[in-house]
């Protein structure tokens, strides 16, 4: 694996588990928009190439990161009533 795969693993992991630890439901519009503000506001380099879309920036390389850690058991993808939520894996 490439480091830079692995930092966007990493990112995306932390930043599950750090939402879970507050409380909050993070779901994929929120996963993806909390990316975008750490990468391009505070300048983490995550590696991510955004574009505008529908609800704002948008990297569908995310999701696709998203369904291989859930793949992995690092993510819980949960769907109720059509919507997401993201739970940290074992």
């Amino acid at each position: 694996m490439e480091s830079k795969e692995f930092v966007r693993y990493a990112s995306i992991v932390y930043i599950i588990k750090e939402t879970e630890r507050y409380g909050y439901r993070l779901g994929r519009t929120a996963l993806v928009k909390l990316i975008y503000i750490l990468q391009e506001k505070f300048n983490v380099p995550i590696g991510y190439d955004f574009s505008l879309y529908t609800y704002g920036p948008f990297a569908k390389e995310i999701l696709d990161d998203l369904d291989y850690l859930s793949y992995l058991d690092a993510a819980k993808i949960m769907i109720n009533n059509e919507k997401y939520n993201i739970l940290p894996g074992k």
